[in-house]
C-alpha cells in the first residue's frame, strides 16, 4: 500500500501508481501471503461461489464486483443480508447490536399500527428514522423527532402515504440481481445521533476478506462529486500484516485532511478506539454467514447506544477501496481456488444455534464502552479556510510538521524503498494539524497510539520526470 500516494487527489494518485507498475511492477506487487491463508481456512457459502464466472487473468475490483451482483440472482442468503427486515432477525441470532426497531411491514402500511408507533413522538424528543428494506442510497427514507412533528404537523397518514409511494419502486438497474429480488417493505428504527455533531452520524464502513477485517472507511464522497461535499474528510483504515497472520496486523490511519477541525480529529479518535470491536463484529458476520466479501457499516459516537451496526453490503462500493483495490481483487480472486465450500443450508442450521456473543466480542465490547465521548457541536466541526503551501507533495508533509513542531529526530535508519519512515508519539490533535502522521496501533491493545509520518521517496524511473507536480494553493472551507 502507498501510503504517501494515498494523501494524492484520485487522479494524480492513480497516476502514480501507474507509472509505479510501468517502471517496476515488483515494488507494486503486495504480498498476499497470509490473506490467502485466511482463504485457505476459511469456509464460504456456495451462494457467494463465483469461481465458475471468473477468468484466468486477474481482473480489477470493479469487474469482481460487477461479476457478484450478476451471479447473486436466486443466492438466498445474499438476498437476506440486502433485506433490511431480515438482517435484524440476523444480527439477534449473532447478538450483534443494532437500532431498535420500532416497526416493520410488508403490507400496505397500516395507519392505525403506526398512529400506536407514534404514540411515544407526541410527548418526547424520540427520534426515528423510516427506511425502505428494498431500496438503496437512502432513497424512501425520511427522518424525524418530536419537536419536528409537532412542528410540522406531521399525522400517521402522511407517513403511511409516504411508505406506500416508495412500497412500489424498485432496486436501480446497477444494483446487485440479490437486492432486486428482496420483497418491498419498511422498517422503523430508532436514529442515531453522534456526539461529534456533523450532518450525518459517525460511520465507518469496515470490510473483512475471507472472515478478517482488512480495511475501514469513513466516506466522504469522491473527487469528481459534487460541490457540496467533502472528498478531503474521506479517511481510510488500512490493516497491514508486516508478517502478522491475516486480522491481527496494525491499523494505519490514511487522510489528506488539511486539519483545523475539532470534530474531524474527535471522530478519528473515536474510530481509532472503536475499531477493534468493530473488526470483531464484522469478522463474526462475515464468518456466519459465509461471505468471502463484506462491508459492514458501523455507527460510532452515541453516549446511548454505544457502537451499533446500521448495514451491510455485498459486491457494492468498489470505490471505496481504490487505495487498495489491486491487492484486494488478486486476494479474493485467488481465495476462490483455494477456500473451503459448504452448502448454504449448513450455514442457515448454524446461524439458527447461535446464541449471542464469543467471550472475546462481549469483552471488546465492554472495553469500547468505556471511551470517553467528547460532545462537539456543529460550529466545530468545519475546517477554517486555509491555503496550502505551493510544494510538491512529500516538502508540504515535512514543512507543516517542522511548522507545527512535531517532526522527530531523524531516525536511525530507513526501511526498505520507496518509503522512508519516521517516528514519534504525538497527541490525536497533533495528528489533524500535521498533514502527515497516520496512527499506526495494535488491533489487540489500543491504549497508547502510535503515530507514523510516512513519506513517499522517489520511485526508480527510467525518466527523472517528477511523478507529482507542484500542489497548487487550495483552498478548504469544510
Amino acid at each position: 500500500f502507498e501510503a504517501g500516494a494515498a494523501m494524492l487527489p484520485d487522479r494524480l494518485r492513480r497516476q502514480y501508481l501507474d507509472r509505479r507498475r510501468q517502471h517496476d511492477p515488483e515494488s507494486t506487487k503486495p504480498d498476499l501471503s497470509t490473506w490467502i491463508e485466511a482463504a485457505q481456512e476459511f469456509t464460504m457459502n456456495k451462494d457467494f461461489d463465483i469461481l465458475d464466472g471468473l477468468p484466468e487473468a486477474q481482473l480489477e475490483l470493479p469487474e469482481l464486483m460487477e461479476i457478484m451482483k450478476r451471479q447473486s440472482a436466486g443466492k438466498e442468503t445474499i438476498r437476506r443480508l440486502n433485506d433490511k427486515i431480515e438482517l435484524v432477525g440476523i444480527l439477534d441470532h449473532l447478538g450483534i447490536p443494532q437500532m431498535p426497531v420500532v416497526y416493520h411491514t410488508r403490507q400496505p402500511a397500516d395507519v392505525a399500527a403506526l398512529t400506536a408507533a407514534f404514540g411515544e413522538i407526541q410527548d418526547t424528543n424520540f427520534d426515528i428514522i423510516v427506511k425502505p428494506t428494498h431500496l438503496s442510497n437512502a432513497t424512501g427514507a425520511l427522518a424525524f423527532n418530536g419537536p419536528e412533528w409537532r412542528a410540522r404537523k406531521f399525522e400517521a397518514w402522511m407517513v403511511a402515504e409516504h411508505m406506500d409511494k416508495f412500497m412500489s419502486q424498485r432496486a436501480e438497474d446497477c444494483e446487485s440481481e440479490a437486492l432486486k429480488s428482496v420483497a418491498a417493505g419498511y422498517v422503523i428504527q430508532q436514529r442515531y445521533r453522534s456526539m461529534v455533531e456533523f450532518k450525518w452520524p459517525l460511520e465507518l464502513r469496515v470490510v473483512t476478506l475471507w472472515g478478517k477485517a482488512c480495511l475501514a472507511v469513513w466516506w466522504w464522497g469522491r473527487d469528481k462529486g459534487p460541490k457540496n461535499t467533502t472528498p478531503h474528510r474521506t479517511t481510510f483504515f488500512v490493516r497491514s500484516t508486516n508478517g502478522c497472520p491475516a486480522g491481527q496486523g496494525i491499523w494505519r490511519v490514511v487522510s489528506r485532511h488539511p486539519g483545523g477541525n475539532r470534530g474531524y480529529a474527535e471522530a478519528l479518535r473515536l474510530f481509532t478506539e472503536g475499531l477493534p470491536v468493530m473488526a470483531l463484529m464484522s469478522e463474526a458476520v462475515a464468518t456466519a454467514v459465509g461471505a468471502p466479501f463484506l462491508r459492514s457499516d458501523f455507527f460510532v459516537g452515541s453516549a446511548e447506544f454505544g457502537i451499533r451496526l446500521n448495514e451491510v453490503a455485498y459486491g457494492s462500493s468498489a470505490h471505496l477501496m481504490d487505495c487498495e483495490a489491486d491487492k484486494l481483487a488478486a486476494i479474493l480472486q485467488q481465495g476462490y481456488k483455494v477456500c473451503k465450500r459448504a452448502g448454504s443450508e449448513v450455514f442457515e442450521k448454524q446461524l439458527a444455534a447461535e446464541s449471542g456473543m464469543s467471550g472475546a466480542l462481549l469483552a471488546a465490547l465492554a472495553a469500547a464502552a468505556e471511551v470517553q465521548l467528547n460532545p462537539v457541536p456543529a460550529e466545530e466541526c468545519i475546517t477554517p479556510r486555509v491555503t496550502l503551501p505551493t510544494l510538491p507533495q512529500h516538502d508540504m508533509v515535512a514543512n507543516s510538521a517542522k511548522a507545527e513542531g512535531l517532526l522527530p529526530p531523524p531516525a536511525a535508519g530507513i526501511c526498505s524503498p520507496p518509503v522512508a519512515q519516521q517516528m514519534a508519539r504525538v497527541s490525536a490533535a497533533a495528528l489533524v494539524r500535521s498533514h502527515g502522521y497516520f496512527p499506526q496501533t495494535s488491533s489487540s491493545a489500543m491504549q497508547s497510539v502510535v503515530f507514523q509520518r510516512v513519506v513517499a521517496a522517489p520511485p526508480k524511473m527510467v525518466s527523472p520526470a517528477p511523478l507529482v507536480g507542484p500542489v497548487v494553493s487550495v483552498g478548504y472551507r469544510r
